[in-house]
């Protein structure tokens, strides 16, 4: 495959005018100035030898809109772009958002999605460094996301998990899902797909106390009876699996009642 047509870069690296070269006889554009505007874009002026006519209509690829995305991760959902849904199981309450919100790449909150997987080694990291989640807390909250189902369904995107201070013996995280791409393609638009979750000490006094230095047995039971609630209570159908969810509110939760016992 040979070139038919140069573009020429004729400044101050360039060719003819500065080196003494000659131009090449089928050169179609050449870059000899450069301007920049009061915004900072710089601007090139180029001439044109007629070889190349350029085009005067250019065709979108489309890509994937925000909210083809919003029903391939989710499924069959009411969630709406800028719009919320709440669901309620148990002594926990779950507002789903789908919002335009760019990922803060500097926070240290955030991770990686690539290929569908999250970086395990990553998020346990950050949860027993930054939250002091024991290292049980820790795999057992990002096994319970991975089993969540949404980052299997983004091929490229930033997951970030943000733990509350506790007022008043409320409770709450969130889980944000920054997608850029899923199977289909790249997105043409921006999409956050964000879990606030909240609960209230109040609410688990007749619950069980949890106990990290019990027998895991209890909180293996415990996380099965929160799946079979949050399995009758879920209303984004497709979008929870109840073993996922019940993984990260125990692990979160069992964290919580036992630092905050009365």
């Amino acid at each position: 495959m040979g070139i038919s047509n140069f573009f020429v870069a004729n400044m101050s690296y360039g060719w003819s005018g500065n080196l003494g070269f000659p131009m090449p006889k089928n050169w179609c554009f050449d870059q000899f100035v450069e301007y920049t505007t009061g915004s900072g874009v710089d601007i090139d002026q180029d001439a044109s030898s007629g070889r190349d006519s350029g085009t005067k209509k250019f065709e979108s690829t489309g890509g994937v809109t925000a909210d083809e995305a919003l029903k391939y991760i989710l499924g069959n959902t009411n969630l709406q772009i800028g719009g919320k849904y709440v669901q309620t199981f148990g002594p926990f309450k779950a507002t789903w958002l789908a919002t335009d919100e760019v990922a803060d790449k500097s926070s240290s909150n955030i991770v990686t999605i690539s290929n569908n997987e999250l970086p395990e080694a990553d998020l346990t990291a950050i949860l027993e460094t930054k939250y002091k989640l024991p290292d049980w807390i820790g795999h057992l909250t990002v096994d319970g996301i991975g089993k969540w189902g949404i980052s299997e369904k983004i091929k490229k995107g930033n997951f970030e998990l943000e733990i509350g201070d506790s007022k008043d013996g409320e409770f709450s995280f969130k889980l944000k899902y920054y997608v850029y791409q899923i199977e289909k393609g790249s997105l043409s638009e921006t999409l956050t797909i964000e879990i606030d979750v909240t609960f209230n000490k109040s609410d688990f006094d007749n619950w069980p106390t949890y106990d990290p230095a019990e027998s895991l047995e209890i909180t293996v039971r415990a996380m099965f009876v929160m799946a079979a609630i949050i399995a009758i209570g879920a209303v984004v159908a497709g979008s929870s699996p109840a073993t996922g969810v019940a993984a990260v509110f125990v692990a979160l939760a069992t964290n919580f009642l036992t630092n905050n016992k009365v």
